[in-house]
């Protein structure tokens, strides 16, 4: 009889089987994917004999399992069916959109690079820790991992902007990130900006007619104005905010006459 993670069982009629679910948090991070429309994702799950720690091999277990979800609170995976094993603990790593994970001794870590305007991702984790079969069916707690900038209009009363561009430059678009256990999943390092930068840019047309104060014009109501940022420390005049626009008078004897 061959060794699998499905025979490392104390008895046959105790087998206890890995179920999953999932719950993505209300941050106010990057808060674009919700629970509603999160229907899929892939978890890896490596199993330890120790609780994890520096110099504790992570050793594969379950290799990129997709679980789909079936119902409002029911999520299968195909694959399998997984079993705890009878000793040890069981590590699980999740990333949505799937990232290539580092994986050695301790938290596994993967690189990224924010795509382009337009093809931005609300980049997800989530991560289990020194599980065992005592644990029961597992939720894992998915936490945004980026920034989400948005920009609005605001001008003088008696006056029509026409808003053409928005761009920032300077911005670091390139880092480590690292699991770490806890409930926001792990921490960004290493973030500088990339050989070849992410352009931030808006183009378009937003206008802003200026009748009074609280007038103003959001251009977070076009996806392409959604900037998905790295978390990230800002020096003086390390970023820079470019605006294209035109003013017009619209109001006689208002502000902008």
């Amino acid at each position: 009889v061959g060794c699998s993670q499905n025979e490392e069982i104390e008895k046959a009629g105790e087998k206890a089987k890995i179920n999953f679910g999932a719950v993505v948090s209300n941050a106010t991070r990057a808060n674009i994917v919700n629970n509603a429309d999160f229907k899929s994702f892939k978890v890896y799950g490596y199993k330890t004999a120790t609780k994890i720690g520096p110099d504790v091999t992570l050793g594969e277990f379950m290799p990129g399992v997709v679980v789909n979800k079936k119902d409002v609170n029911k999520w299968e995976y195909t694959s399998g069916p997984y079993y705890w094993p009878t000793t040890g603990f069981v590590q699980f790593f999740s990333v949505s959109p799937e990232q290539t994970l580092t994986v050695t001794t301790n938290y596994p870590h993967f690189d990224y690079t924010v795509g382009e305007i337009g093809d931005q991702k609300d980049l997800l984790a989530a991560n289990l820790i020194d599980k065992n079969k005592d644990a029961g069916d597992l939720q894992l707690p998915f936490c945004h991992l980026l920034t989400q900038v948005n920009f609005s209009i605001k001008g003088e009363v008696g006056f029509t902007y026409t808003l053409t561009k928005l761009e920032l430059t300077g911005v670091k678009d390139q880092g480590t990130f690292t699991f770490d256990g806890s409930k926001t999943a792990g921490t960004w390092t290493e973030v500088k900006v990339s050989a070849t930068p992410t352009v931030y840019a808006y183009t378009g047309s937003v206008e802003l007619i200026s009748n009074a104060d609280a007038d103003v014009s959001n251009l977070d109501q076009s996806t392409a104005a959604l900037f998905m940022l790295l978390p990230q420390a800002i020096a003086a005049d390390a970023v820079k905010v470019k605006v294209t626009y035109s003013a017009k008078v619209t109001e006689e004897g208002g502000n902008g006459q």
